[in-house]
């Protein structure tokens, strides 16, 4: 049986490409994956936390990540990445930056749960 844990050669290349490590790496794409969560949350009103800890949004943003920021990276900068030139971590990391905003603009509707916050303020001024 094959180990799923490996590292894909593309995920290192990239990773690599900004200067991080696996576990810095997987960090910088759950810190994305944490402000992905409170953007749709202001946007559609849910509670940021019911998100962040949904299982099956961390997939659907892993595999996003792979697809529109990874694979985006190397195929527009992987002749470059593979020459491995000196002081170039802040470039590659703004364009996967870039990438990983982006990403913003996408999420499943099929995914976010069914229950919003209902906004009901606990207080009313009336200014007449």
């Amino acid at each position: 049986m094959a180990n799923t844990n490996l590292e894909s050669n593309k995920r290192k290349a990239v990773r690599k490409s900004i200067g991080l490590d696996l576990l810095g790496y997987d960090n910088l794409i759950h810190r994305y994956f944490v402000t992905w969560c409170e953007s749709i949350s202001m946007k559609f009103k849910y509670s940021d936390r019911d998100l962040i800890v949904n299982d099956s949004l961390l997939k659907y943003y892993q595999n996003q990540w792979a697809i529109l920021v990874e694979n985006r990276l190397l195929l527009e900068y992987g002749d470059y990445i593979k020459k491995d030139l000196p002081d170039t971590y802040h470039f590659y990391y703004e364009i996967l930056r870039e990438y990983a905003e982006n990403l913003e603009k996408f999420y499943p509707a099929s995914l976010l749960p069914k229950k919003k916050l209902s906004i009901n303020p606990k207080y009313q001024f009336n200014y007449n």
